[in-house]
């Protein structure tokens, strides 16, 4: 090719490539870079994990509230308590918690050593768990909260 061929080929795809708004696909292409994963997964498959993590995070938290919550019953009732209320003051009887949205408490069991009790989310195949006192028969350590799926392997 000719030097003029060229440079009139390079002028064409400058002009092609013109837009009106460059600063919007500096844009495009930034927020494109921060939400694809590097791990390769198609982005709709890794917005569901990222948001699976998310629910098993929520549920976690709510446990290790719960267990603050249970330690302040029982510090000033010295025992501890089937029931959480969200009312405040919390009503008499009751430990003051609350489930975060999606998350829902099962029953807390009282034992002689400490409790235990299970909670789960709506967008989760699966349950988190926790146990307080000195029973370990749960095989997690006390006031640590373990998550398993409803194929009984841990996520």
């Amino acid at each position: 090719m000719t030097r003029t061929r060229l440079l009139l080929l390079a002028a064409a795809l400058v002009a092609g490539c013109h837009k009106a708004n460059p600063a919007a696909d500096v844009r495009d292409m930034a927020g494109a870079l921060v939400s694809m994963p590097e791990t390769g997964l198609p982005q709709a498959m890794y917005q569901h994990y990222k948001r699976v993590h998310q629910d098993l995070d929520s549920m976690r938290a709510n446990l290790r509230t719960l267990v603050a919550a249970e330690s302040i019953y029982h510090l000033d009732s010295g025992k501890y308590t089937t029931t959480t209320s969200c009312w405040v003051p919390p009503t008499d009887g009751t430990a003051h918690w609350c489930a975060s949205r999606g998350n829902t408490l099962d029953a807390i069991t009282v034992t002689p050593h400490g409790w235990y009790t299970h909670i789960t989310n709506l967008e989760v195949a699966g349950s988190c768990f926790i146990q307080v006192g000195n029973d370990t028969s749960f095989g997690a350590p006390a006031e640590v909260p373990a998550c398993f799926s409803n194929q009984q392997r841990p996520f």
